[in-house]
């Protein structure tokens, strides 16, 4: 009866969860169309299993089959969706990814003939097969995944946002591992469900953090830093503006105006990643925030900075990457506030843009 009351309220916590990434718009459409898919399979799989407790219950053979089939089916596609919200697209390599996944399908659709999977003979007695691990050694596979690309997606996440990320997936984890060493407890699915309504929280949050075009720290998480760079504090700021996106978006379209937003993002996170973090705080601006790097070094990475955006537009025709920039540094002893430190530096980028539009014009 534990069970039973565990698998209805997890079932309905599920709905909940459903319905709040359908509900929303916080989260982009390609990662809320898999989480619901996630969530889906999910709910069949816990209905499944409340129906397995009744087929045990009453001796119904053939629903005690039947529940099973859907258990094992779906057990990778639960993990593999959720691997998909990371993915960025649905290419070849996500595809082939299916296999393993189709293959367990397959197998578990021929076990009540082939005994691989489970078997459930004339007496009701529900067995596990040869294969049987391997449908939770393809789901792990799919898990490690979604863990791999979820510290990926927010690799610039602060160590609280990262601890609760772990703890997440220790949950899901913990279930799994509780129901393999007994299999009187039925902890997989209903720890997988908390799970999935965690992980959405977490995303809900993690988005309103960040930028949807860039994928970089927003307006809101600059400002929060802000707030927190006291006078007394050693620190530097690098103000960076695009080039050229007016005439862009004028000319081309704001569709390539976008594209060159998101590439001068890509370019700045892979260059200064480790040494700050960066944010996007207007439509073509961004700022760097660093507190454990010197300006010597911060000179460096601007170096490779602009070396990669010389390769970057080597092999472009249509329009070219450029980003002007102002450095600004705070010692801990120093009296400006925080809105001088950032006039300054903005002061220094506005400069260096005249110059380039000076440079531009006179060719």
């Amino acid at each position: 009866m534990v069970n039973l009351y565990m698998y209805v309220l997890t079932l309905i916590s599920n709905i909940f969860a459903g319905l709040l990434a359908f509900r929303s718009n916080h989260v982009n459409r390609y990662k809320n169309n898999f989480y619901m898919l996630s969530i889906t399979f999910n709910t069949l799989i816990l209905a499944s299993e409340l129906l397995s407790e009744f087929a045990e219950m009453y001796d119904w053979r053939m629903v005690n089959i039947l529940t099973n089939v859907v258990t094992y089916m779906l057990c990778p596609s639960v993990t593999y969706c959720l691997f998909m919200m990371n993915a960025k697209k649905w290419g070849l390599k996500e595809k082939l990814m299916m296999i393993p996944g189709i293959i367990v399908a397959i197998g578990t659709l021929t076990t009540q003939w082939t005994g691989f999977v489970f078997y459930v003979d004339e007496n009701n007695v529900y067995t596990r097969g040869s294969l049987f691990t391997w449908t939770l050694v393809i789901s792990g596979a799919y898990f490690f995944c979604v863990v791999f690309t979820s510290y990926r997606e927010y690799r610039d996440a602060d160590l609280q946002e990262k601890l609760y990320l772990l703890g997440i997936f220790l949950v899901a984890a913990a279930g799994v591992i509780i129901q393999i060493a007994d299999t009187t407890i039925r902890s997989m699915w209903p720890t997988v469900a908390i799970t999935l309504l965690l992980y959405y929280v977490f995303t809900l949050e993690m988005s309103a953090k960040y930028d949807f075009l860039t994928g970089v720290r927003n307006r809101n998480a600059y400002d929060q830093k802000r707030e927190k760079l006291h006078n007394n504090r050693s620190y530097g700021l690098v103000v960076f503006d695009i080039n050229g996106l007016k005439t862009i978006n004028d000319q081309l379209g704001h569709q390539q105006g976008d594209q060159l937003i998101s590439e001068s993002a890509r370019i700045l996170v892979d260059t200064f990643w480790g040494y700050g973090k960066i944010y996007r705080i207007g439509g073509d601006e961004f700022a760097l925030v660093f507190e454990k790097c010197d300006r010597e070094t911060i000179d460096t990475r601007i170096g490779v900075m602009e070396s990669r955006i010389a390769k970057e537009n080597q092999n472009r025709t249509d329009w070219k990457i450029s980003i002007s920039y102002g450095v600004e540094i705070h010692k801990s002893d120093d009296e400006k506030t925080y809105e001088e430190v950032f006039e300054n530096a903005d002061n220094k980028m506005y400069e260096m843009k005249q110059n380039y539009y000076k440079e531009k014009a006179g060719k």
